[in-house]
Order: C-alpha cells, then structure tokens, then sequence
C-alpha cells in the first residue's frame, strides 16, 4: 500500500508502586515513488520508578511515572539497489522525570561540595530532547562491501520544576557518528 497507518496502545500495570498507565502511539509511512518514503511517528512513552527509586534511604514518596512524548518526522531515498540514504528529525518532550535534588556532586564558586545520600527522588524534572539523525547504507546479497555509517545531532536539557535549575542532562550527546561494515 502506498500509505500505511498502525496505531497501538500499551497498558501496563506495576504492582511496587500500585499504579496502572496507558500509552497511545501512531506510526505512519508514505511511499511517494517506489524509491521515495515519508515515516512519521507520535507516541506517549512512561516508565515506572525502579526499585532503588522507591525503596531505602533515598526512595521518594508517591512517585509518579516518567513520561514523554515524542514525535519524529524522517525520509528515506533510494539509491539504485544496493544504497540508501535517510534523515529523521525528532522532538521528545519529558515530564516528571526523576530526581535526588542535592544528591549529585558539584562545583560550587570553586570548591567541590559533595552530593548526600539522605535526599530522596521526587518527580522534579521536565525536558527536552530535539534531534536530527542522518544515514547512508550500503546493501549487497552477493560478494562486496555492505554497511552503514550514521551521524546524529542531539540536545537534551532539563528545567528542575522546584528549584528552576536548568542544566543539559546526562544522555545530551551533541555529535554521534557510528560505522559499521561487512565483507562477503
């Protein structure tokens, strides 16, 4: 089919915490030519505290999951039989996302103060993850070189909905490059 829609839901259910949540999700897929897709994809992802997020010293009261939305937009071309090249841009929004305000090490005016382990995690984070990836691949079913190399831009910064705070979070990774080949 020149146009593919698949939507879906997820219900999961995590007896540690006692809470229940659904999260929708739409991927969809367009094939202008035979050589040319246009992918779009929206969905609501949530993820329930673990167990050293609830349990002990520092386990936090009354957590909620973390959630985000996110969206992507991507092309893919190909090239003859055996190339293809895509870019994807993509926008995830997170909320309650967990902390342990005061547990981290840091630097302040020039001394170092260390983190301490009595604080406890809260729902304090919100932030956002906005990117765009790119990739050519190479595809042969007989003897040659197959592979693929992939660049990424990426931010990830997050806002401490409590204190203000603004920092850019532990997964930004501004530049990605990855490479991978086979030969037959």
């Amino acid at each position: 089919a020149r146009v593919t829609i698949a939507p879906g839901i997820r219900a999961d259910r995590w007896g540690l915490t006692d809470q229940s949540t659904v999260s929708p999700w739409l991927q969809s897929e367009f094939r202008a030519t035979p050589a040319l897709r246009i992918r779009a994809s929206a969905g609501r992802y949530q993820q329930f505290p673990e167990f050293d997020k609830v349990l002990g010293v520092s386990g936090g009261v009354d957590l909620q999951p973390e959630r985000a939305d996110q969206y992507d937009i991507g092309v893919e071309q190909r090239l003859g039989r055996a190339y293809r090249v895509s870019a994807t841009l993509y926008d995830r929004e997170e909320r309650d996302m967990l902390r342990r305000p005061g547990g981290e090490t840091r630097v302040v005016g020039s001394r170092v103060v260390r983190g301490t382990a009595t604080t406890r995690f809260g729902n304090r984070l919100d932030g956002a993850a906005r990117g765009v990836e790119f990739m050519l691949q190479r595809t042969v079913t007989g003897r040659g070189v197959s592979g693929w190399f992939s660049y990424a831009f990426g931010r990830l910064r997050y806002r401490d909905t409590v204190s203000g705070e603004q920092f850019w979070g532990d997964a930004d990774q501004r530049h990605t490059m990855n490479a991978y080949a086979s030969y037959r």
